[in-house]
């Protein structure tokens, strides 16, 4: 029974750590062994840590997005951080850590008034902190229920991350111009989190094959920063373009879509990830496109995914065809 408790925590905790783009300092390691051990108070603490850390992540982002004289007039000198007398100009922007010198109240105050958050998140907010107090302090009062607190505590931080998330996308991230992003990012994760949804949405509303020809080149050079994710997600763009006059796809269609899933199998080989969505995604085309692709379902072959003459509507003169 622990380790199916460990089992959905963890995949909980997913959930949430998925928001970061700090890889390198997931707490999903030290989260498991906290669960495996039934360490509650210190599941609670790397919880809080998470979610600080995503925290400091968005301030950082959203000032890179607006600036320091609109992030200092908007949301910086204002509320207890105004009282505090902190200068914007002390935070190096490149340094996403230097935020910890400030209060948790001062990051709970800054980024409900970023991101719109209603007055019931940032009370949750609070009262998950004052648990994070508790779990960290020697004192007499203890955790109740602790092993309830920490799911609760889990589940209450989803929802503040995914409101905050879509508060971001709302209000920053979409003043982001697609293209100039993609020749900056160099972080495989901000290239994920941030930047796949957007590329998702150029890719399928690309009304003619020269726009959909510039992107794809551009992001040829990003490729090996695609997750598996990120690849399904680009793959399935592809398929679902705008359909112009004559039934012809803008997006699977343009002259540099083939080299470019070529490009995508390669580098899903080199990570070693799960091929089973290839498949899929091959199956979904239809017989012209097959013929198109055939090369793709040929080199999943090679690597070990089985196709039955069933499955796929075109046939090759190569493939094993019994009478």
């Amino acid at each position: 029974m622990k380790q199916e408790t460990a089992k959905s925590y963890n995949l909980s905790y997913l959930d949430m750590s998925k928001f970061l783009s700090s890889s390198s300092n997931f707490y999903k390691d030290d989260f498991e062994i906290a669960q495996q051990q039934e360490l509650h108070d210190y599941a609670v603490i790397l919880l809080w840590k998470t979610f600080m850390l995503f925290a400091y992540e968005r301030i950082k982002q959203t000032r890179g997005i607006i600036g320091d004289d609109v992030f200092d007039n908007e949301y910086w000198n204002k509320g207890s951080l105004a009282d505090s007398k902190k200068n914007l100009k002390l935070f190096p922007i490149g340094n996403v850590y230097i935020y910890s010198s400030l209060e948790d109240d001062n990051i709970i105050d800054l980024i409900g008034r970023m991101f719109d958050l209603e007055k019931n998140y940032s009370q949750l907010l609070k009262s998950i902190k004052n648990d994070r107090n508790t779990a960290a302090h020697v004192a007499s009062e203890i955790l109740k229920s602790k092993e309830v607190t920490v799911q609760k505590t889990l589940d209450d931080l989803i929802r503040v991350v995914n409101q905050i998330d879509q508060a971001f996308k709302v209000k920053f991230l979409a003043q982001i111009n697609l293209e100039d992003v993609i020749t900056r990012v160099d972080s495989e994760q901000h290239f994920n989190y941030l930047i796949a949804e957007k590329v998702v949405k150029a890719i399928q509303e690309s009304l003619n094959y020269n726009s959909t020809d510039n992107l794809l080149e551009m992001l040829r050079n990003k490729i090996y920063m695609f997750s598996y994710d990120s690849v399904q997600m680009i793959l399935e763009a592809l398929k679902n373009g705008q359909i112009a006059n004559g039934g012809y796809n803008q997006a699977l269609d343009a002259g540099s879509t083939y080299q470019f899933v070529v490009d995508l199998l390669a580098e899903s080989y080199k990570k070693n990830y799960d091929l089973s969505f290839w498949k899929k995604w091959f199956l979904s085309l239809c017989e012209s496109d097959q013929k198109r692709f055939y090369d793709i379902r040929k080199s999943l072959q090679t690597n070990g995914v089985e196709f039955t003459l069933t499955e796929h509507d075109y046939w090759h003169e190569d493939d094993d065809i019994p009478f």
